[in-house]
């Protein structure tokens, strides 16, 4: 296999796995002769299996080896976390509210009017009822402030909890082996059935599979699942669902570089 680059992930660098833009456009069309023409383009032939020597990849999965070659050249299958907003910036956000700027605006306007009216007539009470709003306003921000702020950190722990729980069955060195979604890279075999591992990861080929058919309504609206064969209709995006049969996916695209990750990432 020929050493690759992270740099080089875009043009192929030379190596010979496709590029990312290749694959990329490979399950855009989802065509066959597409599929064809981009293994013969890097000297195989046979289309699934064909593309599967390209990749590097054995009947009985990767070995494991070049996970973190391959994760660096075609991407990972993971998008980059937010970061979250600080508690400044949901402070802020707070007082924008259309109440506590009515609020803001009395509060100034009676200090003003105690300054330069009831202060000619030394009224030394004035000042407590701006005070008093003036407290109210920072007291119902800064709980507002403090309650989004737990929950948007709340929020991102439940996020990061289900993503570890949620592992798919990854064919490596002949071994199943249950990975996050964040460790499979292309080239992997991913199992999947109707039963209890349905969802997708990644787009990828159908490598074998017996009575498959994928719910992609997601992605296109279709309410009839989609059959899924090896020799005429391998193409399976991330994101649909397995409704019936099993299979054995050849992972060709992770991440934002997958049909439903660029929706995902533009969304």
């Amino acid at each position: 296999m020929a050493k690759v680059v992270a740099g080089d992930a875009e043009a192929g660098g030379g190596s010979s796995w496709p590029s990312v833009l290749e694959l990329e456009a490979l399950m855009g069309e989802r065509d066959m002769a597409a599929l064809e023409a981009l293994v013969k383009a890097k000297g195989g032939s046979g289309g699934v299996a064909g593309l599967m020597a390209i990749l590097g990849t054995p009947s009985s999965g990767l070995d494991g080896s070049d996970v973190a070659q391959r994760r660096a050249f075609f991407g990972k299958n993971a998008f980059d976390a937010k970061p979250p907003t600080t508690y400044f910036e949901l402070w802020w956000d707070a007082m924008h509210d259309g109440a506590i700027i009515v609020l803001s605006i009395m509060a100034a306007l009676t200090i003003l009017v105690w300054i330069f009216v009831e202060g000619v007539n030394c009224n030394k009470t004035g000042w407590m009822e701006p005070t008093a709003l003036m407290f109210s306003i920072n007291a119902i921000t800064h709980t507002t402030a403090i309650i989004d702020y737990k929950k948007e950190r709340m929020f991102a722990a439940l996020t990061a909890q289900l993503d570890a729980s949620n592992k798919k069955f990854v064919l490596r060195g002949g071994e199943s082996l249950e990975l996050a979604d964040a460790d499979i890279v292309v080239g992997d075999v991913v199992t999947f059935n109707a039963h209890n591992a349905a969802t997708i990861p990644a787009d990828g080929l159908l490598v074998a599979g017996s009575g498959c058919k994928m719910d992609e309504a997601a992605l296109n609206g279709e309410p009839e699942p989609a059959e899924k064969t090896v020799e005429g209709a391998p193409f399976i995006l991330s994101g649909t669902i397995c409704c019936s049969g099993s299979g054995k996916l050849l992972v060709t695209a992770v991440g934002t570089h997958s049909v439903s990750g660029k929706i995902k990432a533009a969304v």
